[in-house]
């Protein structure tokens, strides 16, 4: 959905949104190791916390974010380079999907009178109780 909203929508990806992309698709991948590996407890169990984890580390990227945007600043401005590790640097990698081109501060879509990163934080607040939810159960369950 990202990479709709920025190669057919136009809109520019900034720091923050290139991190709250790459949280969705570690949350994608997770989920797919997980699904590959369902029948072993302890793949289940990690792939639910670190689901969790993942889903809180999005919520506050988005609140970081959804405060730059509502109350912009030239003291609060996020990074203009994004920083991955050298043994992966996805902006080289994958630049169509996380070369970062934009502004924090800019609020480029709004639905229902919410920004992206208003429902985006909606998201991951409902995605980590989901998470948090099966976690227990895993660990009730005694398969």
């Amino acid at each position: 959905m990202a990479l709709f909203f920025q190669h057919v929508m136009g809109m520019k990806p900034c720091v923050l949104c290139i991190y709250q992309r790459l949280v969705f698709v570690c949350i994608f991948l997770v989920a797919l190791l997980v699904s590959i590996t369902i029948k072993y407890r302890a793949a289940r169990l990690i792939g639910l916390l670190i689901w969790l984890l993942l889903s809180v580390t999005g919520f506050v990227i988005a609140y970081h974010h959804i405060q730059i945007q509502l109350h912009p600043s030239p003291f609060g401005m996020c990074d203009m380079f994004i920083i991955f590790p050298s043994w992966l640097p996805l902006d080289h990698i994958a630049p169509w999907a996380f070369q970062v081109y934009g502004e924090c501060s800019t609020v480029p879509w709004v639905f229902a009178g919410w920004t992206l990163q208003q429902w985006l934080l909606i998201v991951y607040a409902i995605s980590a109780p989901i998470s948090l939810f099966f976690f227990v159960i895993q660990l009730i369950k005694r398969k």
